[in-house]
């Protein structure tokens, strides 16, 4: 089983962009549009996130903080 990354981008050409480059690689992909959509879909079995920084809402600073703060990931 591959490892899963999450997008987080407003901009559904830069995700879609992303998502090809990565499963192309191998790896499963789950998208988010904003933070609070990401921090919903996130799961344990996420290895890694890549964000945009400028988002509407949370920016992709507050995201990650966010994230480190309050994952119940392993990372």
């Amino acid at each position: 089983m591959s490892d899963t990354i999450l997008i987080v981008d407003d901009s559904v050409s830069m995700r879609q962009m992303t998502s090809m480059i990565l499963k192309g690689e191998g790896y499963q992909v789950i998208e988010a549009e904003n933070g609070e959509q990401a921090l919903e879909q996130l799961t344990d079995g996420v290895k890694a996130v890549i964000t945009d920084y400028n988002m509407p809402g949370m920016n992709g600073a507050e995201l990650i903080r966010t994230i480190r703060t309050t994952s119940v990931m392993s990372w």
